[in-house]
């Protein structure tokens, strides 16, 4: 097992993240210590980038398990995995150009299958796995599915400011907090798929 692959390393970029990302956060809400916001961006990302590697081979197994319960939902995990870089790109767009409407239009689409995707995914690895952890994440992925249409149709037929902040808010916090215990969940994965292989 590499260094990267060990569970330590995993653990060790979890923390980090979460510190990076509640850095982020303070920043961003209030306009202290603002110089070094750039820095710690990037340095997110590097590390947003390292635990996407890391639960790339996690997802992929993950995958594999579920297939043999239902061709489809493993299928649906595997290609979550990647709905994961639209979100990314939809934030380095927020960091690079600023809260734009028209990309939370344009990303709307795909936020709708992120959030459906992630409500399988965790029902599946309820029923696999058996852990009510992943009962929890279903749940906040069917609210937040639903908050995001509310707040869409709101925008689109009532008042833009409805979907370019309010939606913009639930999305970048969200996004926050999911890259946040994305370590810690990727090790609950493991764990629970090397508990259900043995």
């Amino acid at each position: 097992m590499s260094l990267y692959n060990h569970p330590l390393s995993l653990l060790v970029l979890s923390f980090a993240q979460v510190l990076l990302i509640a850095g982020l956060l303070y920043i961003r809400f209030t306009d202290n210590f603002a110089g070094f916001y750039n820095t710690i961006f990037i340095i997110t990302v590097i590390c947003s980038s390292l635990l996407f590697n890391f639960g790339f081979t996690i997802f992929k197994k993950l995958s594999l398990v579920l297939k043999s319960h239902s061709k489809a939902t493993g299928t649906i995990v595997f290609y979550q995995l990647y709905l994961h870089i639209i979100i990314i790109a939809f934030l380095l767009f927020d960091h690079i150009y600023g809260r734009n409407y028209t990309a939370i239009i344009v990303l709307y689409p795909f936020l709708i299958a992120f959030f459906m995707t992630a409500r399988i995914t965790w029902r599946a690895c309820f029923v696999a796995l058996g852990s009510k952890i992943y009962k929890v994440f279903a749940a906040g992925s069917t609210a937040l599915l639903i908050w995001s249409i509310v707040l869409t149709l709101l925008g689109l037929f009532y008042q833009q400011r409805f979907l370019s902040e309010n939606l913009y808010t639930i999305v970048l916090v969200y996004f926050a907090l999911h890259f946040a215990e994305l370590g810690f969940v990727l090790l609950k994965i493991r764990k629970d798929l090397n508990v259900s292989q043995t």
